[in-house]
């Protein structure tokens, strides 16, 4: 989703492109759901809902369907990782 991406040059985020709060909210809002946002997304934007997801469900009052989130962005990931033969 072009636009929704941010470069962060802080300490923590190492310099890499990071995920920020309120477009973590705009993602998780999307109408479609976790599924099928999820499968839109290129490698580079998953991984990056990933770690956004992954930090927010650390936080102290996450978004309930943070979790939903969290499990389709993984599954995603799995499936587009390569299989060991």
């Amino acid at each position: 989703m072009p636009g929704i991406w941010e470069r962060n040059h802080s300490a923590g985020a190492g310099g890499r492109a990071v995920m920020k709060g309120p477009q973590l909210f705009r993602m998780i809002g999307d109408p479609r759901g976790p599924e099928a946002t999820t499968a839109t997304l290129s490698d580079d934007e998953l991984a990056k809902l990933l770690d956004a997801v992954y930090r927010h469900l650390d936080a102290d009052q996450p978004a309930p369907s943070a979790v939903f989130w969290y499990e389709a962005a993984l599954e995603e990931s799995l499936r587009r990782a390569p299989r060991n033969t």
